[in-house]
């Protein structure tokens, strides 16, 4: 069994729910009450687990206070160039997340990362 330790972040951000390629009724099926010309916003938390032994924990720390800057309290849609074709889903903006970090470290460094909307719904990679 591999020992680790891990941190959390948390941000605020907000998204809206919108496919452009489908019609706004297509979204409105879809999306329900997640799809609308403002969006709506969430309080995340991140949680990253990494190995003892490897990669700077210090450093992998940093990477995610750079992530936490670059989110916090934007809105994903218009800021992040990713997601203005991208739906931002919890699952999409952990697969970001990641990537950040793993652009920051110059490598995958972490054995799990967890993110939450809300404490009923997370994706975890």
């Amino acid at each position: 069994m591999t020992e680790t330790r891990g941190f959390r972040l948390r941000f605020s951000c907000a998204h809206l729910y919108h496919q452009p390629s489908w019609d706004e009724a297509q979204n409105q099926r879809t999306f329900g009450k997640c799809f609308s010309d403002h969006g709506h916003g969430h309080d995340y938390e991140l949680w990253i687990e990494t190995p003892l032994a490897g990669a700077s924990f210090e450093k992998l720390r940093e990477a995610g206070a750079e992530l936490r800057e670059h989110l916090d309290h934007k809105h994903l849609n218009f800021t992040i160039p990713e997601f203005k074709t991208q739906v931002p889903t919890t699952e999409n903006l952990a697969l970001y997340c990641r990537e950040f970090l793993t652009k920051k470290m110059g490598e995958p460094v972490f054995l799990k990362l967890t993110l939450f909307e809300c404490p009923w719904l997370g994706a975890t990679l």
